[in-house]
């Protein structure tokens, strides 16, 4: 059988500021996240799915949740925030901290990484909207 895949679609609110960016983008702002994620299989349960919609958000959307919902992510080079926002604990959450600027190329290829380890089916890509007009997609690699 040809591979076959379905897609889900997560929504979440971030805060980010892109260091070093020539416009606005340097100050700390936030979005409203759409993301795309496929996921493969080359067969089919024994009622006819590659993977119960319900369980993948479970997995996928606990993690997204946990780690980027109402969060703020950062460049790991952004110290002088980090340190301010570390050091309030009361008003804030560990923000997630990213190896580079949290650009919607470098989300993504984050969101690759940490959810290629938790799912139990092959993701093929992920498309993340940082507006409604502009995305960015990975495609796995490992394919």
């Amino acid at each position: 059988m040809d591979n076959l895949s379905i897609k889900r679609k997560f929504s979440f609110d971030s805060s980010h500021r892109v260091l070093r960016h020539e416009s606005k983008c340097r100050n700390l702002h936030g979005h409203r996240y759409d993301s795309i994620i496929e996921f493969s299989s080359k067969e089919l349960d024994e009622i006819g799915r590659i993977w119960d919609f319900g369980e993948i958000k479970e997995i996928v959307g606990k993690w997204i949740d946990d780690n980027f919902d109402h969060n703020i992510i950062l460049n790991n080079e952004d110290s002088e925030l980090v340190r301010f926002i570390l050091n309030d604990e009361s008003h804030y959450k560990n923000p997630y901290i990213l190896e580079g600027n949290p650009t919607a190329e470098n989300i993504a290829i984050e969101m690759m990484k940490r959810l290629s380890l938790i799912s139990p089916f092959k993701i093929l890509s992920i498309e993340l909207f940082e507006t409604p007009n502009c995305s960015a997609k990975i495609l796995n690699e490992k394919i």
